[in-house]
């Protein structure tokens, strides 16, 4: 009876960073927005990403298109840092460039989700 002895490499585990809370990648394509933000583009919107938002904020976000109308896109409630998380959209919503953006306060931004 013959035995065969398999030597196998020595697993490696994955590299360790070092990540800071609260730290999230910016997708590719998303648009940093703050205060009374104006886009420069057309965009389609998936979703938003609260950031640098105060706890216990309250305020609601708005789109203000160039036709005059007004599509309300996200109301934050006494916000939670600690809960940080995407809000996407059922359906994306196509915002027109130079819509303006309301609601979001000074010191506060927004990350702007574009379509995957």
């Amino acid at each position: 009876m013959t035995t065969t002895l398999r030597i196998y490499p020595p697993r490696r585990s994955a590299p360790r960073f070092w990540v800071p809370a609260g730290f999230q990648r910016t997708p590719k394509g998303a648009i940093p927005a703050g205060a009374d933000f104006v886009l420069p583009r057309q965009f389609r919107l998936d979703g938003i990403i609260p950031q640098n938002v105060s706890k216990g904020a309250s305020f609601q976000v708005i789109a203000e298109v160039p036709d005059g109308a007004v599509i309300p896109l996200l109301w934050l409630y006494e916000y939670q840092p600690e809960f940080q998380h995407a809000f996407h959209f059922r359906k994306p919503i196509t915002l027109p460039a130079k819509t303006k953006l309301h609601g979001v306060p000074s010191g506060s931004s927004i990350l702007l989700l574009p379509t995957r």
